[in-house]
């Protein structure tokens, strides 16, 4: 899944209830030293029972009891790491249709940073496979879908500091 985040009201981001998720920070920050970047995980499958990374608990308004999403701890020069312990393939995976591009699914996650990462999110994220990091003077995601069986290449810069390996 990839979303798009835009802050429309700056007074909700920054919020008692937003705040601790730095949502004001990345997006204010980020042509400075912010990750502009969120990436979530899910469960491998219905055996997991908690979050790959030390975290804390959300319950944004929008998400119904008993459901609650984990941030990992990191600092704002990170990507706000997401654990969606509600999430399963196996719920979406017969919903799973080709996008009128030709890609179904992603299979790869490669980040250029500004710095290191260095949180316990971030480590266990790379360990797991996940991720794939890199140092650079400016944020970049891409992302690759289906092994980039397509050969073709979206790059979405300057617009979106995203590009897509099709």
């Amino acid at each position: 899944m990839i979303e798009l985040l835009w802050v429309s009201d700056p007074s909700e981001a920054q919020s008692l209830s937003t705040r601790h998720t730095l949502l004001w920070e990345r997006w204010s920050g980020r042509e400075a030293n912010a990750c502009p970047f969120g990436v979530c995980v899910r469960p491998v499958d219905s055996y997991d029972t908690g979050p790959p990374f030390p975290g804390w608990e959300y319950r944004p308004s929008y998400l119904p009891e008993p459901l609650l999403m984990y941030i990992g701890e990191a600092e704002v020069e990170e990507p706000m790491w997401v654990y969606l312990s509600f999430q399963r393939r196996a719920q979406y995976q017969e919903r799973f249709a080709e996008h009128p591009i030709g890609a179904r699914e992603i299979t790869g996650l490669t980040l250029t940073t500004r710095a290191p990462l260095r949180s316990r999110a971030a480590q266990k994220i790379v360990e797991n496979g996940i991720l794939t990091t890199l140092i650079g003077a400016t944020p970049l995601l891409e992302i690759e879908f289906d092994g980039k069986r397509q050969k073709k290449c979206r790059d979405f810069r300057p617009n979106l500091p995203l590009v897509f390996q099709l």
